[in-house]
């Protein structure tokens, strides 16, 4: 009988060991990962003021002085929820599953209105269409289709000044070509309230005109105000070879083969006089600065 007592107080032990007993190793649950990004408040490309509320589940926490916020939360997570405490309202961003330690989702947008935003990625090399590319602008994702066409809906937008819209530099990634950087030209919003972009013309990896450094032909556009979002196309016998959106910092630059070629420049409604130029051969370098007006 005495036996039977001992077995009895015995199946405790060996359940609790089973399940991980009291040391916390077994059955918790998933373990938290840390989802940083930064929100950025599109009436003034800067920090939400006051600091907009972040949320991933049952997590929350309020942006700090420069916009970012940092959540530790279970692995897995999808999508945020920004409660911009103001005229902002409230917006939802999805990013790929957080399964890292630490995931950066990047800069998130708010702003009173909202736009679409629709466009094609191409291949610079015979404008054939980019199928399956990674599209990011503004905080919003999309997968290029058959077509290489690719809509980005409800992307941050004000239709009273286009400034900070103008700022916001998009991404397109592919297997096989180089990232392609592109701005949106807001002054095209139409009665539907669509931007739609120019072609985005990715480069081939084993293209022999690489883009960025090195380049043999480049430039800066002036007034510096006006110069952020100024598209340079480069033309070859009246066909467009390639593009460039000008940054902040007013500076544009290719790699172009030997050859005579155009450039244009446009930003809204302001342009300049086209830039004529002769490459005679691969290590010389042109420079070619223009004043918009």
């Amino acid at each position: 009988m005495r036996s039977w007592w001992l077995l009895l107080m015995l199946i405790p032990v060996v359940l609790a060991a089973a399940c991980g007993g009291g040391g916390g190793g077994g059955g918790g649950g998933p373990a938290n990962v840390l989802v940083t990004g930064r929100v950025i408040d599109l009436r003034t490309f800067g920090p939400p003021t006051p600091a907009a509320s972040v949320q991933i589940g049952s997590v929350a926490a309020l942006t700090d002085a420069n916009g970012v916020f940092q959540l530790s939360v279970p692995a897995g997570a999808t999508s945020v929820v920004i409660d911009s405490r103001g005229p902002s309202g409230v917006w939802t961003y999805s990013f790929a599953a957080a399964t890292q330690p630490t995931n950066d989702v990047g800069d998130l947008y708010v702003a009173p209105q909202k736009t679409t935003v629709t466009g094609r990625a191409l291949s610079a090399a015979d404008e054939s269409p980019v199928v399956g590319a990674q599209v990011e602008f503004g905080g919003r994702r999309a997968t290029t289709s058959g077509s290489g066409a690719f809509t980005l809906a409800d992307v941050a937008y004000v239709a009273a000044d286009f400034a900070g819209f103008w700022q916001i530099e998009g991404a397109v990634r592919s297997s096989g070509f180089f990232t392609g950087l592109f701005r949106a030209e807001p002054s095209i919003a139409n009665g539907e309230n669509v931007v739609v972009l120019d072609d985005i013309l990715l480069i081939p990896v084993s293209d022999t005109t690489p883009p960025d450094t090195p380049y043999n032909v480049w430039g800066r556009v002036s007034p510096g105000a006006n110069a952020p979002g100024t598209l340079v196309t480069v033309k070859q016998g009246g066909t467009s070879i390639r593009r460039f959106t000008v940054g902040a910092n007013g500076l544009y630059w290719f790699w172009l083969t030997p050859g005579a070629y155009t450039l244009s420049y446009t930003n809204g409604s302001l342009t300049t006089a086209d830039q004529a130029v002769n490459l005679e051969r691969s290590d010389q370098v042109v420079r070619r600065d223009v004043t918009l007006n």
